[in-house]
């Protein structure tokens, strides 16, 4: 299936439709935009202007972002290309400084994954988040001290979502398979009863 592409203009940088827009939870105007091969870009004005963030880091492309509810200076990137492999990921990077410096997080198995997507984190304890990969889904349970696969498949340019209201339940699809956790996202169970016999 072809993807949208919609060109849209930074500070000269031309970005795809498959970016990541992502609002700073705890102020609306901090607006944070990841390009799949042109890293982070931070503004604090509601898009007036923008910063980069990631020039200094060994791959600059951003898939996925995920501020942190409670400590707006902590941030989370999936790095990489998700969907058309402009550039490879290096796994997750964590800043603790609003961006100014950023670290890599735990490894994901005995090496990264090569494409990361979705980044989410849980909406009342942050120190759980879960990542979106090409390897599967990984949950990490101390910050992104180290990250566990909970769930095999090429998720990389699926979604992962949680329940309203519900942090207990999570939903996650590929390309083409759906899946539910009901377990915080430890573990998932496909589900193929009422879906249609193709999409």
């Amino acid at each position: 299936m072809d993807h949208l592409h919609i060109p849209i203009q930074v500070r000269g940088l031309r970005v795809r439709g498959d970016n990541i827009v992502h609002v700073d939870p705890s102020n609306a105007n901090t607006i944070y935009l990841g390009a799949p091969a042109g890293g982070i870009w931070k503004s604090t004005n509601n898009g007036s202007t923008w910063t980069p963030l990631t020039d200094e880091l060994p791959q600059i492309g951003v898939s996925g972002i995920a501020v942190d509810y409670s400590n707006s200076n902590v941030i989370y990137i999936a790095t990489g290309d998700k969907d058309a492999g402009d550039s490879y990921s290096v796994g997750v990077y964590k800043s603790t400084n609003g961006g100014l410096t950023w670290n890599p997080t735990g490894t994901m198995g005995g090496s990264n994954p090569s494409r990361a997507g979705d980044i989410v984190i849980h909406p009342t304890n942050n120190q759980i988040l879960w990542c979106a990969t090409n390897n599967g889904i990984y949950k990490t349970t101390n910050a992104g001290t180290s990250w566990t696969q909970v769930q095999t498949g090429n998720f990389s340019q699926g979604n992962i979502r949680l329940k309203p209201g519900d942090p207990n339940t999570l939903y996650a699809v590929t390309t083409n398979r759906f899946y539910r956790s009901t377990d915080s996202g430890t573990t998932f169970s496909m589900i193929t009863s009422g879906l249609p016999a193709s999409s």
